[in-house]
């Protein structure tokens, strides 16, 4: 089940912990995508740096946010140019990343990361 609006502002301040039920660090804040306008992106801080996750795959149990992607993968990840907003390339680098995409948006071709 996709991470809902009134979820996704109750993540801020929650635990976030990895695909193998690592802790990585709490979550800071939540992007939406600007194409469908639901909750995509988690940003989680890992030893004092943000980091963005996606939130496909994700879910909230036992109070804190169970990511699908591994540590290594969420560290790789490509830093965001702005901090307040993701710009259309910091999303697809993102998407790239994690070798996903938003449902019906055609103009991403992921290409998980090797």
């Amino acid at each position: 089940m996709p991470i809902t609006e009134e979820v996704a502002a109750g993540l801020p301040g929650k635990a976030a912990v990895d695909a193998d039920g690592a802790p990585l660090g709490p979550v800071t804040g939540v992007f939406d995508d600007d194409h469908t306008g639901r909750p995509e992106w988690a940003v989680v801080r890992v030893a004092g740096l943000e980091h963005l996750a996606p939130l496909a795959d994700a879910d909230v149990r036992g109070g804190r946010l169970h990511l699908a992607v591994t540590t290594q993968r969420l560290l790789s990840a490509p830093a965001a140019e702005d901090v307040d907003h993701l710009s259309h390339d910091d999303s697809v680098a993102l998407y790239r990343h994690y070798g996903t995409s938003p449902a019906g948006d055609t103009d991403v071709a992921p290409h998980p990361a090797t």
